[in-house]
């Protein structure tokens, strides 16, 4: 049985409260009216503020340097204070190890108190880590229904995710929970749980595999409204299953045009690129691309880098070997095959650009490659 820890490491941006204006005050001789009202950040604005230079700090570089630590005290301070939000960042620092080591005992102190304050945000990131890394499956699931039912519905979905892939138990017993999960999550509105389903009709887990059952209940999913649907169905037309689904660019062209409504313009933009991507194997088509790319900077991120590489391993090696000439690494020719050249530039800009640890085991991973792309965007 196919079993999958997939998990993204999203850091929470925080939302910025409406601007409030303060009334002018009458004209004095020494408070002249200049035509423009007095703007006066909120509390919440200022916390905001705080935090978000606090993580700058945290991650000004891929090492810890003493701004990330001094990054690191204000978190804290801010916590301290009262600041919720900053519990939970302080939380996901320890939780995930993205800059400081793990140390899970602390992460659960701040998603504890942040919970007790009402935000059970950070022990769902809690509940899912335990869950994938097969440290407590009952504890993990308790938390995970825990923040499900206090604000956080996309635990629903993480719980369905668990069970289907057996970590809720094992085997019969964890997937037996998946349609309990599942209908708690569409009652929560969570339109990801219809790529779950579909991803058991496509691996036959628990039901009858299916490619054609699957892109049925995709297309069924997205006709009702449903984007995440509509960029799943794309996705797996696009690239295929190297099973029972074939790749189809001119079904996913298609596919995309009919659900384009679904889809801010910059997405638009995206999904149309990894399906330009899929088809590029020459060295002319690989120059149209990254000038494609090249034309848009702006909408280079890291879940784009991820479908081109999911779309077209090589179109991305090429896009990826531009770059790295862009910023001195001397990665070769741009042919998208990764030669000693580009396998020296690959690992330098690793060691600069992301964690250390993340360039000992093999800089061809996927991730990598995504990531690099992006951090050289």
């Amino acid at each position: 049985m196919v079993r999958s820890a997939l998990f993204s490491l999203l850091l929470g941006t925080a939302l910025v409260a409406p601007l409030i204006v303060a009334p002018v005050m009458a004209q004095t001789d020494s408070q002249p009216v200049t035509g423009q009202p007095t703007v006066e950040p909120t509390a919440e604005q200022t916390a905001d503020q705080l935090r978000q230079d606090a993580l700058a700090m945290v991650y000004s570089s891929n090492v810890v340097t003493p701004a990330a630590e001094e990054g690191l005290r204000r978190l804290e301070a801010a916590a301290e204070a009262g600041d919720v939000k900053a519990d939970i960042e302080v939380g996901k620092l320890f939780l995930y190890g993205t800059m400081f080591p793990e140390d899970w005992a602390r992460a659960r102190r701040h998603f504890d108190r942040a919970a007790e304050k009402g935000d059970h945000a950070g022990l769902a990131d809690y509940g899912m880590m335990m869950m994938w890394r097969e440290k407590g499956w009952k504890e993990a699931q308790t938390l995970l229904e825990q923040a499900a039912q206090n604000g956080v519905p996309s635990a629903w979905v993480t719980l369905a995710e668990g069970a289907m892939y057996g970590y809720l138990g094992g085997g019969e017993h964890s997937r037996a929970k998946f349609e309990g999960y599942a209908e708690k999550a569409r009652a929560a509105g969570q339109d990801r749980i219809a790529v779950l389903e579909a991803d058991r009709m496509l691996w036959g887990i628990s039901v009858p595999a299916s490619g054609k059952a699957a892109l049925q209940h995709l297309t069924a999913a997205a006709d009702a409204g449903n984007a995440e649907a509509a960029r799943r169905l794309i996705a797996l037309m696009r690239r295929g299953n190297d099973w029972n689904v074939p790749n189809d660019n001119a079904g996913a062209r298609a596919a995309l045009e009919k659900y384009a409504a679904l889809f801010a313009e910059e997405d638009q933009w995206r999904i149309a690129t990894a399906i330009q991507a899929a088809a590029q194997r020459t060295p002319e088509a690989l120059a149209q691309l990254r000038q494609t790319v090249d034309a848009r900077p702006e909408l280079v991120n890291r879940g784009f880098a991820a479908d081109l590489v999911d779309a077209n391993r090589n179109a991305a090696i090429s896009l990826l070997q531009a770059r790295l000439n862009a910023a001195g690494h001397e990665a070769g020719p741009t042919d998208g095959l990764a030669g000693p050249a580009t396998l020296r530039a690959m690992n330098a800009a690793c060691v600069k650009l992301l964690q250390p640890a993340r360039c000992t085991d093999s800089v061809l991973r996927n991730d990598v490659i995504a990531d690099l792309i992006a951090a050289l965007g």
